[in-house]
């Protein structure tokens, strides 16, 4: 997968030689990150945006298809993240949001539909940066900020578990 730096596309490229095999139109702005979360029923791509977009996507045999468009995010969505083998999706915005959504797959027409839910908006004070699970703690995510700090969530809760800052004092 590969998204171009200020392009709206979406691209997959095949591993040798490299060349395109599948383009989608994902957003109205440039693609600032992408998540993949697999497990032995289907393929999952997710993608935010600078159009405040998070946009899923389920990967069939020869094409992507859009299954859910989120927009609940007020500011630019810099980073996603799949949690607990993709049970939870969360995306992380400049206007200081982190946004958990929960995975909810219904059957239809001997089909498995797969949505994401909004549980939970975890207020921060400044913009974060990127975002991390911790290994052994799977209902932690590790977050930088655009202060040069470092914090740990519970994310079930919401709450703030420990924060450091990431500088020595002389820079």
């Amino acid at each position: 997968l590969q998204s171009c730096k200020h392009a709206d596309r979406i691209r997959v490229l095949t591993a040798s030689p490299w060349k395109c095999i599948n383009e989608v139109r994902a957003h109205g702005a440039e693609v600032t990150d992408i998540a993949v979360a697999s497990d032995s029923d289907q393929h999952l791509v997710a993608s935010s945006g600078r159009d405040r977009m998070v946009q899923l996507f389920r990967k069939t045999s020869d094409a992507f298809e859009l299954i859910q468009t989120m927009d609940d995010h007020v500011g630019a969505v810099g980073r996603l993240l799949f949690m607990n083998d993709g049970a939870r999706l969360l995306s992380c915005s400049a206007a200081r949001t982190i946004i958990v959504r929960e995975k909810v797959t219904r059957e239809m027409d001997a089909t498995t539909v797969t949505a994401y839910l909004l549980t939970k908006v975890i207020t921060l004070k400044v913009s974060p940066v990127s975002m991390a699970v911790v290994p052994d703690e799977p209902d932690t995510v590790v977050v930088s900020t655009i202060d040069r700090h470092v914090q740990r969530y519970d994310v079930p809760s919401g709450r703030h578990i420990h924060s450091f800052r990431a500088s020595d004092q002389e820079n």
